[in-house]
């Protein structure tokens, strides 16, 4: 079952010093009347807490996931420091350093509008709306490497599934068809991957930006699209355990933006 989230996207004062562990960062935030613990795993972010002495009371810029089971937290993705509290630890502002993984740059903020989805701002039946109009798609968290492995895997293997799975009575007499049709499907799979491979090298370039991430997501949902579609046509289902989601994955970041910047 798929899980639900909500995006969180804010400014607000933290409430305690960050605690800082091995490979995490923890640190709780003020949301309206409630506290909410805040989770960081990104080395950069946590080099940025470090960098800025970032502590309580501190208001911050901060864009994540809220988590609900099995405990209730907020994942975060990125996050800036825009303004301090302390006068005994006063730091000059061109002290602060720019976050340079923050996906909402001043730039993008003047240049497209935005929406808060933060608890205060949002009910439960926007959140809900803005969910499903989303459900085609899901973040995969892992790398950009493993990333176009898995479509890799995914290719290969539905093509497979379709040469061997098809209705043993005809396939002696349609083998040479069958042979040119994988190659056609395997063709045409590894060319919207190299288009996907592509799209990718220019968000690395230029940035996320709206253009290039709806070519990423187009390009994405064509490549399943076409699994999907070749899995129709098989007459064995896939074995138990080895269905494939036929749903779009897509890049974390890319994800989250394009449910942000692009409903």
């Amino acid at each position: 079952m798929a899980t639900e989230m909500t995006i969180i996207y804010t400014e607000t004062h933290l409430t305690s010093d960050p605690e800082f562990y091995q490979d995490s960062a923890i640190f709780q935030i003020a949301l309206s009347t409630i506290t909410f613990y805040c989770h960081i795993h990104r080395e950069e972010n946590i080099e940025y807490i470090k960098t800025n002495r970032i502590r309580t009371g501190d208001i911050i810029r901060l864009y994540g996931v809220l988590i609900t089971e099995p405990k209730q937290y907020i994942k975060i993705s990125s996050l800036a420091l825009i303004t301090f509290s302390k006068p005994g630890k006063k730091r000059k502002m061109d002290e602060i350093l720019t976050d340079p993984f923050v996906w909402f740059a001043e730039n993008e903020e003047r240049s497209m509008p935005t929406k808060s989805l933060t608890p205060m701002s949002m009910s439960p039946l926007d959140a809900t709306c803005t969910l499903k109009k989303f459900e085609h798609y899901i973040e995969f968290s892992g790398s950009f490497y493993h990333y176009f492995f898995f479509l890799y895997g995914q290719a290969q293997f539905v093509c497979l599934h379709v040469t061997q799975n098809t209705n043993e009575c005809h396939k002696s007499n349609v083998k040479h068809e069958l042979e040119v049709c994988q190659q056609q499907n395997a063709r045409e799979l590894n060319g919207l991957i190299t288009d996907i491979y592509q799209t990718a090298t220019e968000v690395a370039k230029r940035g996320l930006s709206k253009l290039f991430v709806l070519s990423f997501v187009n390009k994405a949902t064509l490549f399943i699209d076409k699994i999907n579609d070749l899995l129709k046509t098989c007459d064995v289902p896939v074995p138990e355990g080895l269905e494939i989601d036929q749903r779009v994955p897509l890049p974390s970041d890319i994800y989250h933006f394009y449910i942000w910047n692009c409903s």
